[in-house]
This record gives C-alpha cells, structure tokens and sequence, in this order.
C-alpha cells in the first residue's frame, strides 16, 4: 500500500474525481479507462455517508486511489469531507492540527490529512485517513463510555458538555487495567491541553475515542475531526475567543453549565496543571522542543494563514502555562 505522504508536500492539492456507484451510468473501472493520462490527482469510490457525528451534513466514507502515470494507486479508506463555506480555513487548520498533534501526542492515533481541490466547485476539501487497521482493532467512542455514567437524558440535558474528571472515570471503568490506564489518562489531559492551546472548539464525545487491540486488549487514544482549531488564531477575524481562548465541550465542574457551552481554554488548563502538574509539564517540554518544527511543516501553507499570528498566539498560551506550573511548583516548596 503506498501512504498518501509519498505522493504529496504537506500543504498540496491535487483535483479529485468522485465516483458514486449508486449514481454514476458506468463501472469504476471504465471510469479509470477514460481518466485522461494527463490527469494527475486521486480518485474517490463512495461508499457511504458517516452517521456517527453531529453536523447536519456529515462526510462521505471511501476508497481513496492515487492517479499519476496513468497509474492507479489504493491509498485507503477514508473521509471526504468538502468545503465548509462557514469556516473556509477548516480544511487547513484539520491538516495543522494534525501535524502539531502528530509532534506533540506521539502515542495517539491521529488521520493523516490529505488536501484536495473539491471537483465541482474547485474549492480546497479534505480527506481524514482512517486510523484503524480493522483486521486488528476496533474503536469505542467517548459517548458510548459515558453511558457507565449518564442515562442518556442526562447526556441530552447537559448538551455534549462533559465534566473531565467523570469522562475519565469512564474511561477507566472500560480499560479495567491500571497500567494502560495511567497511559491513556496521559493521552486525555495531553489532548485537552493541545485543544485548549490550538483553540480546539469541536472535542465532543464523537470526536475521540478508544482504540483497542483485539489480540493484547491494549487502549490507546484515538483522535478525530480538528477542522474547528485555531479559532482566530491564523487571522485577523476575531469571531468566538475570549482573551484568545475558545470553549470547548469539556467542564471541569461536576456539574457544567447546560448551555451547551463548556469551559474556555484558560479555565481547562489551570485546572489540568493544579491537578496533573507532572503530565502538563512534560507535555509543555515536548511542546516547547516540537513548535520549531511544527512551523517547518506549515511553511508551505496557503498565503493568507497568518504563519506570525499564529506564531504569537501559541507563545502567549505557552508563556500562560508555563507561569501556571512555576506558580504551582513554587506553592508546593512553600507549603512543605
């Protein structure tokens, strides 16, 4: 199998062609026959529409080929998703978290993302490769946890907006091993500080779960859909921040606000380093070591990412934080 990252540069779009069996007059592989040899990008056989997320219009499962040479190439199953009219930098921001996430949370399962020119409109979609190797693991998302816990009217009522201390103890009650469960706890209050940092506003309960290993019934954290970060971060436009910091779905009461809003970023964060203060400074070491490199990888982003903006705005966040744990660090000495 040839991996989506020996074709292309990080920020590359290549056209697609779609292929719906239920509607097209002709078989896939007359469809291949008459790509012109000059065509050089992906093909994309549909083979359902994804019915496990909220959006009002959900992404497309496929079979994604790679077409050059007049050559075709199976990538892989995955998610197309197109352009978001509402947030037309989504598909760049999904593939910046991506990147950073991929750095910073090495021990996640996080999709490469592969940029593409929507074919009808010619406008800039995404593909989310799938994380799983089905033939060896399975995935139970965070919302399916949560019923240890919540009757679903409870769920309905609180709006998706989860307390993190009762989504850990889910997911602890699912895993039922101590070891793995220190490991995946690591991977939850690293991903909710790399939210909060990137202004992740989108991590609901369908959004990330857990992936398992059917052989060794080993956990890890599997992460998904991050076309919501970098909320007013990569442009002037200030629409959803307050102080520079966003909400997302998480609380870090035990009982949250139902509104439907959760907590901002700030308020997640202070709670996380009061709480986990080890975890959240080796994340901030590794954070602090991959950023330089991070930047190296967006280098060849579309020009109207502001790369300076959000180069400032993840410094201030950093410079937050790491005045949190000296502060924390310096109240343990004091209280010895």
């Amino acid at each position: 199998m040839i991996s989506y990252g020996d074709f292309m540069s990080n920020f590359e779009e290549k056209e697609m062609y779609l292929y719906d069996s239920e509607t097209s007059s002709e078989p896939f592989s007359n469809l291949v026959v008459n790509i012109p040899s000059s065509f050089d990008g992906y093909v994309f056989s549909k083979i359902c529409r994804d019915t496990i997320g909220l959006s009002s219009t959900n992404p497309t499962w496929g079979d994604l080929y790679r077409y050059t040479n007049h050559e075709l190439y199976y990538i892989g199953i995955c998610i197309y998703k197109e352009m978001d009219y509402d947030i037309p930098n989504a598909p760049y921001s999904e593939k910046m978290w991506s990147l950073l996430g991929k750095r910073v949370l090495k021990n996640c399962l996080i999709p490469n993302i592969t940029l593409i020119k929507d074919q009808k409109n010619k406008e800039t979609g995404l593909l989310s490769h799938i994380i799983l190797d089905n033939s060896l693991e399975d995935l139970t998302l965070m919302n399916n946890l949560l019923f240890y816990k919540f009757e679903r009217q409870d769920l309905s009522k609180l709006h998706s907006v989860i307390p993190i201390q009762d989504l850990l103890e889910c997911v602890k009650i699912q895993i039922n091993n101590e070891q793995n469960y220190i490991e995946v706890e690591s991977q939850i209050i690293q991903t909710l500080l790399l939210d909060s940092i990137t202004n992740n506003s989108d991590r609901h309960s369908n959004n990330w779960g857990l992936v398992r290993n059917k052989e060794s019934n080993h956990y890890t954290l599997g992460l998904f859909d991050h076309s919501s970060s970098f909320i007013d971060m990569i442009s002037e436009k200030k629409t959803s921040t307050i102080d520079g910091w966003t909400s997302t779905y998480s609380s870090v009461t035990s009982q949250p606000k139902r509104s439907g809003i959760g907590d901002f970023g700030n308020n997640i964060v202070t709670y996380l380093c009061n709480n986990y203060p080890n975890i959240c400074k080796q994340f901030m070491h590794n954070l602090n070591l991959e950023l330089e490199n991070f930047y190296e990888d967006i280098s060849s982003a579309p020009y109207y990412i502001d790369k300076r903006r959000l180069q400032r705005n993840i410094s201030h966040k950093s410079i937050f934080i790491d005045k949190l744990l000296k502060q924390i660090e310096q109240d343990d000495k004091g209280g010895r």
